[in-house]
């Protein structure tokens, strides 16, 4: 039996990595972290059951490293937002195990299906070897999702999500059967994105123009809930857009561009616009309105 320590964000997917941990019966658990922005109705629901074994911390307590540290804990699995410090790492007998919603290399780091789409990488799940670095060791195993009509960020999301817990129950059973797997992660370019890395695709400024292919691909990829959309900067004002599309094919495969100014306008005049975009063999019937402005300085 595997002493386990695991760490957890709080949120559906790490429940059910907690879930699997527990049902293969092949892991004793010593220590359950707990991410500080955790639901809290999830946390209480953990520590009545896990009781003494959960920790609720972003991992900067040097007194809290030291005494996990020491513990011996033979391996760790990780779906947690906060930054494991490598002292626990080191001590683990075998190592610690990442679970990541993208296909690494690719997309390490923040809004991964976001990146997926606007860099035109593949979408996947994978788990990995935990390093200091964040999403960055040895593929332990991973699968690639294709999707071909150009579905929106949500729904790329939650699939990349079932995927992930597929990837989570191969990963848990070799495991449980003293399988290892390792192997390199390719070198990419630009492969990790920070959280406020994702302005500098979703500000455009009035007066420029944009292909009709990066506009369909940031609306697509913005396309997530009512408050999730791409800013037009104007006289020092932010106006944030949030937009819904259908799909339709076209036959239609070539590059144009689309001036900010005229969709800024009659956002501006009509409240609510729409508007017809051609990217590859698809024509995207959009509806945009702006939801809210704020000053820019």
């Amino acid at each position: 039996m595997f002493k386990t320590i695991l760490f957890l964000d709080g949120s559906i997917t790490s429940t059910k990595l907690l879930k699997e941990i527990v049902k293969t019966k092949k892991f004793k658990i010593k220590y359950i972290i707990i991410s500080p922005s955790s639901d809290k109705i999830i946390v209480n629901k953990l520590k009545k059951r896990y009781k003494e074994k959960v920790q609720i911390t972003d991992l900067k307590n040097k007194n809290l490293i030291k005494k996990i540290s020491i513990s011996s804990c033979d391996i760790g699995f990780s779906y947690y937002d906060k930054k494991i410090p490598i002292e626990i790492i080191n001590s683990l007998k075998i190592g610690g195990i990442n679970f990541h919603p993208s296909f690494l290399p690719y997309n390490k780091g923040r809004h991964s299906t976001f990146w997926a789409i606007n860099q035109s990488t593949p979408f996947g799940a994978s788990s990995h070897w935990l390093t200091e670095k964040f999403d960055n060791g040895d593929i332990f195993t991973q699968k690639k999702i294709k999707f071909n009509n150009f579905e929106s960020a949500k729904i790329i999301y939650i699939k990349q999500l079932k995927l992930l817990e597929e990837v989570i129950i191969d990963t848990i059973n070799y495991i449980s059967k003293n399988k290892f797997l390792r192997k390199k992660q390719k070198k990419v370019k630009n492969d990790y994105h920070f959280a406020w890395d994702i302005k500098k695709l979703t500000n455009l400024k009035s007066n420029k123009k944009i292909s009709n292919v990066n506009l369909g691909n940031l609306i697509r990829s913005t396309c997530f809930n009512n408050k999730t959309g791409y800013n037009i900067l104007h006289n020092s004002k932010t106006y944030l857009v949030v937009s819904k599309y259908s799909v339709s094919k076209s036959k239609y495969k070539g590059k144009y561009s689309i001036k900010i100014k005229d969709i800024f306008e009659n956002l501006l005049n009509e409240n609510k616009f729409n508007f017809n975009i051609n990217v590859k063999n698809f024509k995207l019937r959009v509806t945009s309105k702006i939801v809210k402005v704020s000053r820019l300085y």
